[in-house]
């Protein structure tokens, strides 16, 4: 679930007893978050951002240039050219590997 698109709001908010935050009803109504959705602290330029786990792993993921299936693929080549290489050295046998 990605974050719903919301126009820039600001909301006082005090630092209370051990640290603790109350994020204003509005807010977590408007993100669907109910106690105990679990949400990151994002300590970022120009402020603090609060995720939730899946939106954190998200952003994480849009950053990755390279996908997962393209990353193993990409090895698996690098792999079947190494085998290729002990195989001309006669360090291996020529049957491929799984």
């Amino acid at each position: 679930m990605s974050a719903p698109v919301l126009e820039p709001r600001s909301f006082p908010l005090t630092v209370g007893d051990k640290g603790r935050l109350v994020i204003p009803a509005e807010i977590r109504a408007a993100h669907g978050w109910s106690t105990g959705t679990a949400v990151i602290a994002v300590d970022a330029p120009g402020g603090v951002l609060l995720l939730t786990v899946e939106e954190a792993l998200e952003h994480v993921r849009s950053l990755s240039k390279v996908s997962v299936d393209d990353f193993l693929a990409g090895r698996r080549a690098e792999r079947v050219a190494e085998d290729q290489e002990l195989v001309e050295w006669g360090a291996l046998s020529s049957t491929p590997q799984q």
